[in-house]
Parts: C-alpha cells; structure tokens; sequence
C-alpha cells in the first residue's frame, strides 16, 4: 500500500515537472517563434485525461480540465469572431460565450461533487457490495454475516462486517 501510494506521488510529481517544463517550452515557442501550441495543447489534453482514468487522480482530472476549457474557450472565440465578422450579428459572441461557461460551470460542478464524495468516505457501487457478499456467503464456516459497511477513500477499498461463523469451527 506505501508503495503504491509512492508510485502515485512519484507519477504525479513527475507530471507537474514535465509539465512545467512543457509549458516553458511552449510559451517561449508561441512568444519568440510566433507559432501557436494549440495542437500541443489538445495532445496534452489527450494525454491527461488518460492518465487521470489510469490513475483515478483528482489532481490530474481538474488539469485535464483546465486545459480541455481552454482549448474550448480559444476555439470558441475563433468561430465566434468568424461569425461575427460574416454574419454581423454580435449576439453570436454571447451564445458562444454563455455555452463555453455553461460547459465550464458543468464540468467543475461534476469534479467538485466527486472531490465532496471523495472527502466524505462514499460507499462503493452497488456491484461491489454484492460481489463482497457472494464472497462472504461462499465460505461454509460463517454462517451469516451482518452490519456490512464499505467506504472508498482515494484508490483504496475499506469492509467492515460482523461475522457469525459456525460454532463447529
């Protein structure tokens, strides 16, 4: 368990360092070269959000986040001035604007409601408990079973359950 929890910090740790450089690099790039990192920007959002449902990190799902709303917001401001400046309609802005928030505002709220659950010990899914109950109804030396409790926290799944086992035993 330390060692895994050590693998998880490492992974994170040498994500935010190759990241940071990254962004080093691609700052210097879109301001010296002239070029834009768009493209690099959405390989990173890729990228992170595979590492987010390999890991189940919280950390690296809101940085997924980030950079998935800003490859959005920056393509958004693109289509909408195109239209703008075809069309002449200035509210074209607004509604590309407001869906951007809206977006936002939805993406936050399903990442902040899993960060509250994560911090309150949630029980896990329905699936598991019938699978730890299957597991417990197998062995021939507990006869019942009974106050069956389960809890995620991070990566890890805690039971508690009271067991009767058979007086014979």
């Amino acid at each position: 368990c330390i060692h895994y929890h050590q693998n998880i910090f490492l992974l994170i740790f040498a994500y935010k360092l190759f990241f940071l450089f990254f962004y080093d690099v691609c700052y210097f790039y879109n301001n010296h070269i002239g070029k834009t990192t768009h493209k690099t920007t959405i390989l990173l959002v890729i990228y992170l959000s595979y590492i987010a449902k390999k890991t189940n990190s919280m950390v690296i799902k809101a940085d997924a986040l980030h950079y998935k709303t800003d490859v959005f917001s920056n393509a958004a401001v693109l289509i909408s001035l195109l239209l703008v400046t075809f069309t002449g309609y200035e509210i074209i802005d607004v509604i590309v604007g407001g869906g951007i928030a809206l977006y936002i505002i939805y993406s936050a709220y399903s990442l902040i409601q899993e960060g509250i659950l994560v911090l309150l010990d949630r029980a896990v899914d329905e699936e598991v408990v019938s699978n730890i109950e299957e597991i417990i109804k197998q062995n021939d030396k507990v006869n019942t079973y009974h106050l069956l409790k389960t809890r995620e926290a991070a990566n890890q799944t805690f039971v508690e359950v009271h067991l009767v086992f058979n007086c014979l035993i």
